[in-house]
């Protein structure tokens, strides 16, 4: 009798141990739809994460005066250059550049493709001013 209650017993845990049977064919297309329905989702999710992703933006002059700001990637630049403007007493002549091109007022690190820990560059525009070096006494 023990015999029989060891096979017994081994025949049940081996039992248990199996794995289940595959999917039917019909569980898998269900299956593949959730997963482009998620990946869809996913995606969607993720364009708005990078929009929403705080990035650092470096912003420095010519004299080597540089403020670092944490900005939303889809937050408008006109902030943080009327920050720098205040912060350094620049007037509106100071122009904005990333990359060589002027930075306008609605532009977004989106729209100028700016990465995290990326450089702006401020440069005060010289108007006028012409001096004729003919007409400097040199004594």
């Amino acid at each position: 009798m023990s015999t029989e209650a060891n096979n017994t017993v081994t025949a049940t845990n081996n039992a248990s141990l199996e794995e289940p049977s595959p999917p039917t064919s019909t569980n898998n297309a269900q299956k593949d739809l959730a997963e482009s329905q998620s990946d869809t989702k996913d995606t969607s999710e993720q364009n708005k994460d990078n929009q929403d992703q705080h990035i650092l933006i470096h912003v420095e002059d010519q004299h080597e005066r540089k403020l670092t700001f944490k900005i939303k990637r889809s937050a408008r630049l006109k902030k943080i250059m009327e920050l720098y403007r205040q912060k350094y007493g620049l007037s509106s002549s100071a122009r904005f550049l990333y990359d060589g091109e002027r930075i306008g007022e609605n532009d977004t690190a989106i729209s100028l493709n700016i990465q995290n820990n990326d450089m702006i560059n401020v440069t005060v525009e010289q108007t006028g001013g012409y001096l004729d070096f003919m007409d400097i006494d040199m004594n």
